[in-house]
């Protein structure tokens, strides 16, 4: 770890939060971040973490872009959100070609990634490349991106291409933004300032050098020696979605703490701080949000520590991280109902931060990577059974 680099990080968060809270509600309203956010993050660096030093980036351990991750989420749920995805697939670039990554960030260290998971596109093979279609919803800060991020179906005419299990064969593709269509989709609850619109794609060709199998195993291309890129997708998982929730349920806990120590509540003549049952809430909040960070901050250390020593991860290990990035997640949304809850009417006015917490919340807790699913994939795993979320083993 380079302790240099994480202080200036760090430091590079709290010196761009005024730009990050002044935007917060800009991005709010216009449903995507303002762009002196997004400027204020790549002056910081902050788009950089998981690059390859070899081509401009940081390089910096995962526990350090979680903490950066949770830092910026304290300041603005959106801003982190918009930071984290790009992070996270910038890592993925370790498993493409050379050529790939070089012209992705050669030219620009904090080139911008965007991009749907799920569900895959189609891709039809074409000489040096292939031409890339589909629809997915959930591009979040595609308006941002100068690259976007696509899985896709192998297609062999108007069928899927299979291996000799009968799976088909999946690609993962970086296609330039220029060639998406973005949809005006991103009308919702929460999350409002992330731009997560639609992106539609009409046979943009994609070479070669920009895509790569979505298989478990792969072999880091040559910018990417570093143990960083060793590390599981499940653990890149981890460090994408939980820091974010973390972050949104302190900050309900701290407003619920300022609004109890003068409200009092419906036919009472007590402040609310000194109500039995907001005592308990509150307490059971703070259990929550404490033990899902240690056990994700544990489960991270602990594969980090046995990637640094050069040893691959079990299924077993890679399911460990699933599990604490989905504990961490859900129990961050019991307590930010809990503290909702107390509040009572107090907390669904706009101008009460209880409101934009509670919204942003009931949407990160069903994100495919860590909603309560997640919790039968874990247990499939520890049980032996065969499971049904296979990006598990990744």
């Amino acid at each position: 770890m380079n302790t240099n680099t994480d202080a200036d990080l760090f430091d590079a968060v709290q010196r761009i939060a005024p730009v990050i809270q002044q935007h917060a509600n800009e991005a709010e309203r216009a449903g995507r971040l303002s762009q002196a956010t997004v400027d204020a993050m790549r002056e910081a660096r902050l788009f950089r973490m998981f690059n390859p030093k070899a081509l401009g980036g940081l390089e910096v351990s995962p526990i350090t872009c979680t903490q950066v991750i949770e830092a910026v989420a304290a300041l603005d749920s959106a801003a982190a959100w918009t930071l984290s995805n790009p992070v996270a697939y910038s890592q993925y670039c370790a498993r493409l070609p050379d050529a790939g990554p070089q012209e992705m960030f050669g030219g620009d260290p904090d080139a911008i990634i965007a991009g749907p998971f799920h569900p895959p596109l189609h891709a039809s093979p074409a000489p040096g490349g292939f031409h890339i279609s589909g629809h997915a919803p959930l591009a979040s800060n595609c308006r941002e991106a100068a690259w976007i991020a696509v899985s896709a179906i192998v297609m062999e005419g108007d069928r899927p291409s299979t291996n000799a299990q009968g799976i088909p064969q999946t690609i993962f593709a970086f296609l330039r933004a220029q060639d998406c269509q973005i949809i005006e989709t991103w009308s919702v609850l929460g999350m409002r300032g992330t731009g997560s619109d639609d992106i539609s794609v009409d046979s943009a060709f994609v070479p070669a050098a920009r895509t790569c199998p979505l298989v478990p195993e792969f072999e880091p291309g040559a910018h990417y020696r570093g143990p960083l890129y060793r590390f599981p997708a499940m653990g890149i998982t981890a460090i994408v979605l939980p820091p974010v929730t973390l972050a949104i349920a302190r900050q309900a806990i701290e407003a619920v703490k300022a609004i109890a120590q003068d409200k009092t509540p419906f036919i009472g003549s007590s402040v609310l701080r000194q109500r039995a049952s907001a005592q308990a809430k509150v307490a059971q909040a703070e259990a929550a949000v404490r033990s899902g960070r240690t056990l994700l901050y544990d489960t991270l250390a602990a594969a980090w520590e046995k990637t640094l020593a050069g040893e691959r991860l079990s299924l077993e290990e890679k399911t460990d991280l699933l599990l604490a990035a989905t504990n961490a997640v859900q129990s961050s949304a019991k307590a930010v109902e809990l503290m909702y809850s107390v509040a009572g009417t107090t907390g669904i006015y706009t101008r009460s931060p209880l409101e934009r917490h509670f919204r942003d919340m009931e949407v990160l807790k069903q994100h495919g990577f860590a909603s309560e699913n997640r919790w039968e994939t874990a247990g499939q795993v520890y049980l032996g059974v065969q499971r049904v979320f296979a990006l598990v083993a990744f």
